[in-house]
């Protein structure tokens, strides 16, 4: 019994199989019913029902079904009114479409502005304009002042140019130049020394005079201990006074008696002279009358050296030169070898060398 129902149900498997196989591949129906022949769609109507909307799609197989029979031609009026209803539900519908379908990159969407909203725009825009005319009639109205200025300011800062220009133009004065450099004439100093200023005059071994004004300078340092010898000549157990033959010695008067003589060792090119640090100076009596020296001044003359003791030197001449030298020694002076006269402030060669004419 088991062995027959596993048998029909084989069969009833493989028949099914074959059912399923031959309605697959081969197309084949296996209703008991009769076949009804199906309708045969136009490729047109396939075509324009992917295109056009839902309303002209239904007449379209309205019209197909129409004319293949299938639909009796009684029933085309019922549906050529509700394609009619159709079609005009569509319309604004289609309208749109197309307004979107034209433009559809130009079409924004703008923000709604009120007509408070545009009114205050026009004012704010309005306050603007206002206000950049108000700043350029300022900026017009500072221009205008800074252009034009009254009389008397014009005259002043005209007036002050003027002065600048005549402060950098005019060269400084002989006072000013010395002041500038610390120079002092000797005659204002508190004791009373004699001047007989050889470069003043012709009288000296040039022959010329080199000086326009007769005048003694000293750096102040050299100047202040000049008087402080004076003093202690007036102070000496053999009284005397004090009388300089050149102080200050501009470079260009230092090169011209240079020039001017053939002597060897008795004139330097670059001289304390002309730093304002070297006197040349001799003793002399209440009058100013000079006292025995060994020599006369810018003697060139082996005699002339400072410390000088031979027979030809009376014995007057060499006290008069030692006394001369003590006091000026004592007041931070000292000699040179081959001139009595000549003495040099300490420091002398830490100044510089001036050219300042008189």
């Amino acid at each position: 019994m088991k062995k027959t129902i596993s048998i029909m149900f084989v069969f009833i498997v493989i028949y099914l199989g074959l059912m399923y196989v031959a309605e697959k591949k081969y197309n084949y129906d296996w209703s008991p019913y009769p076949k009804q022949e199906r309708p045969v769609v136009d490729q047109s109507t396939i075509l324009t029902t992917d295109v056009l909307p839902t309303a002209q799609q239904d007449a379209t197989k309205q019209d197909s079904v129409i004319e293949q029979g299938i639909l009796p031609a009684e029933n085309k009026n019922y549906l050529d009114q509700a394609h009619s209803e159709g079609l005009e539900e569509q319309t604004p519908a289609l309208e749109e479409q197309e307004e979107q379908n034209i433009q559809p990159e130009t079409k924004q969407d703008f923000p709604t502005i009120t007509e408070e909203q545009n009114l205050t725009i026009e004012q704010t825009t309005q306050e603007q304009a206002e206000t950049i005319l108000t700043q350029e009639a300022t900026t017009q109205q500072i221009i205008h002042e800074a252009s034009v200025k009254t009389p008397e300011t014009t005259i002043s800062a005209q007036e002050k140019i003027e002065q600048n220009i005549t402060q950098v133009a005019k060269p400084l004065t002989l006072k000013e130049q010395l002041e500038a450099k610390d120079l002092i004439d000797i005659e204002t100093l508190p004791v009373k020394i004699f001047l007989d200023l050889r470069y003043a005059t012709e009288n000296n071994f040039t022959g010329k005079k080199l000086y326009k004004r007769a005048k003694c300078y000293l750096k102040k340092p050299a100047a202040q201990a000049l008087a402080k010898a004076a003093k202690a000549a007036l102070n000496a157990e053999e009284p005397f006074y004090l009388c300089a033959y050149d102080c200050y010695r501009p470079a260009s008067v230092q090169k011209i008696l240079v020039n001017s003589t053939q002597e060897v060792g008795f004139v330097s090119r670059v001289s304390n002279h002309s730093r304002g640090m070297a006197i040349d100076i001799g003793p002399c009596d209440e009058n100013g009358e000079a006292l025995v020296t060994p020599t006369e001044f810018d003697t060139f003359s082996p005699l002339s050296a400072a410390y000088y003791e031979g027979d030809e030197i009376p014995q007057i001449a060499i006290e008069n030169r030692t006394a001369l030298q003590k006091v000026m020694k004592e007041a931070g002076f000292s000699t040179i070898s081959k001139e009595w006269w000549h003495f040099d402030y300490k420091g002398a060669k830490n100044e510089e060398v001036l050219n300042i004419r008189f």
